[in-house]
């Protein structure tokens, strides 16, 4: 401010930016009116920061003063109230725009994913198409992902056709989500073949195929996708790793093995224990009658 920043807009939207990104959202505000001119970029930073700290009235009020909003505004608006929770509220405002683009669609979709209500993501997603939107690569990972949580299998497998005739690229995000699907709806022969198939693959992917096993009681075949993924020496295991290697032990009643796992976690890997890590090796212990 000494400095004469706040004359440059860009530099002004940035500390909004940085402001809002640590959730000193009172030091954003003041930035906001202290320029001498707010473009939409500082708009659409302050609402956005407003909704993801919960005050969605302030975002509201905010919203309601932007002299031509555009749909970035309108986004902004959507994906900051659906991060805060509010998706009954980022719902009515995604209704009320008077253009929607791919953007806007993508951050209604993924709140809904993120919020747990995959049918409506589903149903959205369903919309979307019957518009003329097409989906792109962000759509195709919040859709797969809905099905995962809804278990809608077939939907999941024409969506794995959209992607093949769309000749979209299978990186990790996508293969991972994918993985996941055909895990969470049963069809682990499916998962499997996806899986092989992957030139990409990072932990998350190795999480999803070795958690699908575990919960699917194939619990032999996790424990060997988990050396697997030791030998690969390309991903390095995380928590959630040992969630899905601890489930199949128990599932699999290795109590040897999963001590031994439980105690690689830390002194082998440093990984912190995590609450499921422990759940497991008590359902574990419990079912070998120990």
């Amino acid at each position: 401010i000494k400095l004469g920043f706040l004359a440059h807009t860009r530099v002004t939207n940035g500390f909004i930016q940085g402001y809002c990104a640590t959730r000193r959202v009172t030091d954003a505000r003041r930035v906001f009116d202290e320029m001498p001119r707010q473009d939409t970029v500082s708009f659409n930073s302050m609402i956005h920061g407003y909704a993801v700290s919960g005050d969605v009235a302030s975002a509201c009020r905010l919203f309601e003063q932007v002299p031509a909003p555009t749909p970035v505004t309108w986004t902004s608006m959507v994906a900051g109230l659906c991060r805060a929770g509010d998706v009954g509220s980022a719902r009515r405002v995604f209704e009320k725009m008077p253009e929607r683009d791919l953007v806007s669609w993508n951050a209604m979709i993924s709140g809904h994913v993120g919020n747990r209500q995959p049918v409506e993501a589903l149903c959205l997603f369903g919309r979307m198409m019957e518009e003329g939107f097409t989906p792109n690569r962000g759509t195709v990972v919040s859709a797969l992902s809905a099905c995962a949580s809804a278990g809608a299998l077939e939907t999941g497998k024409w969506v794995h056709v959209f992607v093949e005739k769309n000749r979209l690229r299978w990186d990790e995000f996508l293969g991972t989500a994918l993985v996941d699907m055909y895990a969470k709806c049963g069809a682990v022969e499916l998962a499997l073949e996806v899986f092989t198939g992957l030139r990409a693959r990072n932990t998350c992917t190795w999480n999803a195929m070795i958690n699908g096993l575990a919960m699917n009681g194939y619990s032999a075949m996790a424990l060997d996708m988990f050396r697997q993924m030791e030998l690969d020496g390309r991903v390095v295991p995380d928590e959630v790793t040992f969630v899905g290697v601890l489930l199949a032990c128990s599932h699999g009643g290795s109590v040897d093995a999963g001590r031994e796992h439980f105690n690689m976690i830390s002194n082998k890997y440093g990984i912190g224990l995590i609450l499921e890590h422990y759940a497991c090796m008590v359902d574990l212990l419990a079912r070998s009658g120990h």
